[in-house]
């Protein structure tokens, strides 16, 4: 039987054959054991693992800490609202604790702002308890030298950085025959450019947005109520990207389609579908959000489009090279007003060159359209009224600012109908102070005030609106009034007097924070307060719709994020809601209270503080 051992010599020269070659080198001797280890395929897929994993740490830790990748990023802040004042109003009681836009950096610039606040709402809250009625605003007369103003911004944050181009200047006639010089208490004022405007946007998002709303009276509570309100909006659009005042269809929190909106107090405005779907985009523009960035880029692309659509079969002024093209325009100035400031932010906020033509065109389309009598209304041909005519001017002046052609003679002719709107000055209410009046038709008449019609004006037995009255001063600033005007000021102080219930005063209200915060008025911190808290605890959120205490009880879930407000004491129904709002229902109403509360960040300037030459 043969044998499997192997020679012996085989076996001997095998083994020589080792040592010659593991001596050779001293070096694969002690690397040996390596080899065998790597020589494993699963050992060699581990390594490779392990290593690309700590190189990706390394990139991701270096990228969070490093500043200057900063510059574009939400930091978000944790605020644990049991230690907000607002929660002494009953508001949130920690509905979306993390979600706040005020930075961390915000708020160390800031650290007296809490406990303020707190000293402040915890009078409120006793006075409330003990059944006094609230004070009014504190008024100044009208030659009162204002607060200083703040200086101006060091460290101005720079144009975002979705802005794919800048716009090319555009000339208009007699504009600098048509830039006043306003005296301040620190210096002068001028009118605002093209550069303060982007200035002015770029506030809107990352850090900036924070910081500028902690600086000019935001708060953790309001931020997370504006969140929550875009949420509802976004609930709301429909699939074509338009929305309507009566939204008959949504989606639940969970983005699920749902057979029919469940919501209370809808509008019952059947069509105008520019002005609905351009009220409900304004507020995520607002927010810092556009059709190329943001959280929400994708309602507002698909916003922006259907707008497009619309006007590109109703507006002859976009096909200047087709003289045969037959508009469908149907009337509804008022949407018209409100897609052209959606445009002139969007096209402001981003510079896609896209949208500078419907800017332009628009401008165009509104000043060819412009009453003789210098105002707009729904209809073309129709002598203006105040409402629709602030639009206008404040589609107009932001147009002009993002770069449109607009005539200064626009502004003069709203000058002259607002003047129209003055009722007599002999039919002042006692105890008033007299101002400058106002020459027009032959007899003075008294500036502070504004009907809706100038055929009301010269009536015995109207008295002007407050809401009115408020667009009215706010038009003054876009037409030239300066800021320490005594018949502005006048006009401010008696609104800032008004006992009206303010769920009866959003609209009014709208315009007035507009107005104290272009001014700077001394009484902005306190009215802001009262304001700003009273529309975050009158929001529907999972807390307030079941506090029987609170007007949003039982409200169902499709309603949280949204705003219809009520005055619960009221007795006739134009006592129990505003009726200048009342038609545009619950859409209008979430869309201008989410306005409102972004008034920190979200105005272009009129003026701006300039130093004495």
């Amino acid at each position: 039987m043969s044998s499997t051992k192997p020679p012996p010599a085989a076996e001997s020269t095998s083994n020589q054959h080792v040592d010659s070659v593991t001596s050779s080198t001293t070096g694969e001797s002690n690397s040996g054991w390596a080899e065998k280890v790597t020589a494993s395929n699963g050992v060699r897929s581990l390594y490779l693992s392990l290593t690309t994993h700590l190189i990706i740490a390394i990139v991701l830790t270096l990228w969070v800490i490093v500043p200057e990748n900063q510059t574009d990023r939400l930091s978000p802040v944790v605020i644990d609202f049991s230690t907000e004042p607002e929660k002494e109003w009953g508001e949130t009681k920690g509905d979306d604790t993390a979600a706040t836009l005020l930075t961390e950096a915000a708020e160390k610039d800031n650290p007296q702002e809490t406990s303020k606040d707190s000293a402040d709402t915890s009078k409120e809250k006793t006075n409330t308890a003990k059944g006094q009625p609230s004070q009014p605003m504190l008024a100044i007369e009208p030659k009162r030298e204002p607060t200083p103003e703040n200086s101006v911004l060091k460290n101005a944050p720079m144009q975002s950085q979705q802005s794919r181009r800048v716009p090319k200047q555009m000339e208009t006639s007699k504009k600098t025959q048509d830039t006043k010089t306003v005296p301040a208490v620190n210096g002068q004022m001028t009118t605002a450019s093209r550069a303060d405007a982007k200035i002015a946007l770029a506030q809107r998002s990352g850090s900036a947005r924070g910081k500028t709303a902690v600086a000019k009276g935001g708060s953790p509570s309001s931020e997370a109520a504006i969140e929550r309100g875009l949420l509802w909006l976004a609930r709301h659009q429909a699939a074509n990207g338009s929305w309507s005042f009566d939204h008959p269809y949504c989606t639940n929190p969970f983005g699920q389609p749902l057979e029919q909106c469940l919501c209370r107090t809808k509008g019952y405005i059947e069509g105008h579908t520019k002005a609905s779907t351009s009220i409900a985009l304004l507020p995520f523009l607002g927010a810092g959000n556009t059709h190329l960035n943001g959280p929400y880029k994708e309602v507002v692309y698909r916003g922006l489009e259907q707008l497009k659509t619309t006007l590109d079969i109703e507006l002859k002024e976009l096909h200047p090279e087709s003289p045969d093209f037959v508009s469908t325009f149907s009337g509804d100035l008022y949407g018209y007003g409100i897609t052209a400031l959606v445009m002139a932010e969007a096209f402001g906020m981003t510079g896609d060159p896209d949208l500078e033509r419907y800017v332009n065109a628009l401008s165009v389309f509104l000043a060819r359209h412009q009453h003789p009598l210098g105002g707009w209304r729904y209809e073309l041909g129709q002598p203006g009224d105040i409402t629709v005519t602030g639009w206008q001017v404040v589609a107009l002046k932001s147009s002009q600012l993002a770069g449109a052609p607009v005539h200064s003679d626009i502004f003069r002719q709203v000058d002259h109908f607002l003047n129209s709107l003055t009722p007599p000055a002999f039919s002042r209410r006692q105890g008033q102070a007299q101002v400058v009046a106002n020459q027009a038709g032959g007899i003075n008449r008294d500036p502070t005030r504004y009907h809706y019609l100038a055929s009301f004006a010269n009536s015995t037995t109207r008295e002007p609106g407050e809401c009115t009255s408020a667009v009215g001063l706010l038009c003054r600033l876009y037409t030239g009034w300066n800021r320490n005007d005594p018949r502005l000021l006048q006009g401010v102080n008696q609104l800032l007097k008004s006992n009206t219930h303010p769920a009866l005063l959003l609209y009014r209200n709208f315009y007035l924070a507009q107005i104290l915060i272009h001014i700077d008025h001394p009484s902005w911190d306190q009215w802001n307060r009262r304001n700003r808290d009273f529309l975050v605890r009158s929001q529907v959120t999972e807390t307030t719709r079941t506090d029987q205490r609170n007007p949003a009880f039982g409200s169902p879930l499709c309603e949280i994020g949204s705003w219809y407000l009520t005055n619960p004491r009221g007795t006739t129904k134009n006592a129990i809601r505003d009726r200048h709002l009342a038609p545009a229902g619950r859409l209008a109403h979430t869309a201008l209270a989410i306005l409102t509360l972004e008034v920190y960040y979200r105005l272009l300037p009129v003026y701006k503080p300039a130093a004495i030459e």
